[in-house]
């Protein structure tokens, strides 16, 4: 099968620690090209063929050269490239002006280069039908300017689409006090209508999200989630002493907050001595509020990003990976939708999962579900958990077997790619009999 990725973002395994394409289509028998639409290399074993277009190539393509780049790399040679140059080497001034203005103009500035902008249509039709795709699998955003390049390649190729977000896209319930960000919103909404109906098949992480899309586009939907791969028997190991709490991620969207709430417990619980621990790992900047909530903390200590094979190493001397989310409403219903591609990695890490979210949150509701994790939906109430886990710590053995059992059942590799390919052999059926 030849797949042609349609992204936002490089290929870049290196730069986008869940990997989440490389996990998906590792050992699939397929060919991939990729298209994506922003600055920077990749750096992936699956793909080797790319078409790049930045905002920088579309501003200088309103009064210059149509906006577009064709290029081959090996494998050896984009990780030598990452290596040697740097992941973001491509950000010119014009992505960091933007990443300066408010979020909202620079949506609108953006989205303004792109209309103006042109395409090197006579290039990217050239790269589609040299590579003569089977399927063509769309990482989609909710997004005018990647629409337009989505639109461009249906245009060029009669191979069905498939769409896959991780994000709550159409939704209208959302917390702004921006005209701009409302008129966009709005707009964007309008325009869904009708670009849904490009796919044949629209993958979320959502399960409401995807009976919503289907009545939608009046084509089917389904959850697609991350996969690992998970050892034939688990295995338990004792609890540590202090008990070991881990978070690794980026704190944004509020989620330090939550996190401060968890190191508030702790030092309570640790005031006669050291009876739990959480260590924090993130390449997040932390702003003076953040360092003053979280930093010289007695039981909490924050550290800098680590390597995915670190972090491997990290768990395993572990008790209790946490998964956290904002209790913010904008951000609340921002990440409604959302499921952690980090979820998964927790469940064959060998930790049993603290999941400490909204309670309307897709992920804490699949782990509840589920019963894969201990959750924890209010925040007056972490304290309480923590100290009940101190009195009773056999509850972590029980949990990380409940968690790998969890993965063992919805999340293997085999099951992941038995789905994907499903769904991409009846696309390409449907397509057939048109």
């Amino acid at each position: 099968m030849k797949i042609l990725v349609v992204g936002v973002g490089p290929w870049n395994d290196i730069q986008y620690g869940n990997n989440v394409m490389t996990n998906w289509f590792e050992g699939y028998n397929a060919e991939f090209a990729n298209i994506y639409v922003h600055a920077g290399y990749p750096c992936n074993s699956m793909c080797e063929k790319y078409m790049q277009i930045t905002d920088s190539m579309m501003m200088h393509s309103i009064i210059g050269r149509r906006a577009g780049k064709i290029f081959s790399m090996t494998y050896a040679e984009q990780k030598n490239y990452n290596k040697r140059e740097g992941l973001f080497v491509q950000n010119t001034n014009l992505e960091k002006r933007a990443k300066s203005l408010p979020v909202d103009i620079a949506n609108l500035a953006k989205d303004s280069v792109w209309l103006l902008g042109r395409i090197d249509k006579i290039a990217l039709k050239k790269f589609v039908q040299d590579f003569n795709p089977d399927i063509v699998f769309c990482h989609h955003v909710f997004n005018f300017n990647f629409w337009r390049v989505e639109r461009l390649v249906r245009k060029f190729t009669k191979a069905p689409m498939v769409a896959f977000t991780g994000d709550s896209e159409a939704s209208l319930n959302r917390v702004s006090y921006s005209p701009l960000f409302w008129i966009r919103q709005i707009t964007l909404n309008r325009l869904f209508k009708k670009h849904i109906k490009l796919f044949e098949h629209y993958f979320t992480f959502c399960e409401d999200q995807a009976r919503r899309y289907e009545i939608l586009s009046g084509k089917p939907a389904s959850t697609l989630y991350k996969c690992a791969d998970f050892v034939d028997k688990f295995e338990s190991k004792p609890v540590g002493k202090p008990i070991h709490l881990v978070y690794a991620g980026n704190i944004i969207y509020n989620r330090w907050e939550t996190l401060a709430v968890l190191a508030d417990a702790l030092e309570i619980i640790n005031k006669d001595g050291e009876k739990m621990v959480l260590d924090i790992y993130t390449n997040t900047q932390l702003t003076p509020e953040m360092a003053k909530r979280l930093k010289n903390r007695r039981g909490t200590i924050v550290h800098g990003r680590v390597a995915p094979s670190e972090l491997v190493e990290i768990y395993k001397r572990a008790d209790i990976a946490l998964h956290i989310e904002s209790f913010t409403k904008k951000y609340r219903l921002d990440t409604k939708d959302s499921f952690s591609t980090k979820i998964v990695d927790l469940m064959s890490s060998t930790c049993a999962i603290m999941a400490v979210c909204w309670k309307y949150h897709n992920g804490l509701q699949y782990l509840q579900r589920e019963d894969a994790a201990i959750c924890i939906s209010d925040l007056t109430k972490v304290q309480e958990m923590l100290q009940r886990i101190c009195n009773n710590p056999s509850v972590i053995q029980s949990y990380a077997r409940k968690a790998w059992e969890c993965g063992k059942r919805n999340h293997t590799r085999e099951a992941i790619q038995n789905h994907i390919t499903e769904v991409f052999e009846k696309a390409i059926q449907n397509n057939q009999t048109k």
